[in-house]
């Protein structure tokens, strides 16, 4: 028992440097996560940096594997111009209107009418009398409408700010808290799971020396595969 514990203490060494690293990616990680965007079929635009003072806003990031843009850029008035790039294509639209509880008109880059309504606080209210809320809708991907030719109601929510998200999501991040916790609470307390297992809380408890073998080797990775879980998942 006294070698296993003198093990442990070796292992608890070696992990102190692990540590150090992993709390340095979490640092990094953590502005990297609520980095902000918006939501464009399900993938995410990355806010580009602008120069102090210019009110042009520039997205960037990859949808189904092709690298695109997309612009919002004010005119005078209410009005914004909307520019989507793509590797083969350039779709522009117009944007009369962008307040809350007050109208709008979406026009495309021939000047055809494409949608009109009332802009509120959780979306829009078209002139058709329907409701479409901002963080529930689903932009229609079939014909005439796709990637090239974006869902009008898609972009007036992004003109407007209501399709902003961050690039991490929150169940990942609860998930990869819950394991990191998991762990830490394993390097404290060597035999609180296997406790918790066998449902034996008191007295002396015989751990298996494979159990301790495989306990030492998943802190030694643990932190490793917490890391490449959390980059690989946003």
């Amino acid at each position: 028992m006294k070698l296993a514990d003198k093990s442990i203490k070796q292992v608890r060494y070696l992990l102190i440097p692990i540590f150090i690293l992993l709390s340095i990616f979490l640092y990094f990680y953590m502005d990297y996560f609520f980095e902000t965007g918006v939501d464009y079929y399900g993938h995410y635009l990355s806010e580009m940096e602008k120069p102090t003072g210019e009110k042009e806003q520039s997205f960037e990031g990859k949808v189904e594997n092709e690298n695109m843009t997309l612009k919002l850029i004010p005119l005078s008035g209410d009005d914004t111009f909307i520019e989507i790039t793509g590797e083969d294509f350039t779709s522009e639209y117009l944007l009369e209107g962008a307040h809350i509880d007050e109208s709008f008109r979406l026009f495309d880059g021939s000047n055809h009418l494409l949608l009109s309504g009332i802009l509120e606080n959780d979306g829009i209210i078209t002139d058709k009398g329907e409701t479409i809320n901002a963080f529930t809708y689903m932009p229609l991907a079939v014909e005439p409408y796709g990637i090239e030719k974006p869902d009008p109601v898609l972009m007036v929510l992004i003109a407007s700010g209501l399709r902003e998200r961050s690039r991490g999501t929150v169940p990942v991040l609860f998930l990869g808290g819950l394991i990191l916790v998991s762990l830490f609470i394993d390097i404290a307390f060597p035999d609180f799971f296997f406790r918790l297992k066998n449902l034996k809380w008191r007295g002396a408890i015989e751990v298996p020396p494979l159990y301790r073998t495989m306990q030492k080797l998943s802190w030694i990775l643990g932190p490793f595969l917490l890391m490449a879980f959390l980059y690989f998942s946003i």
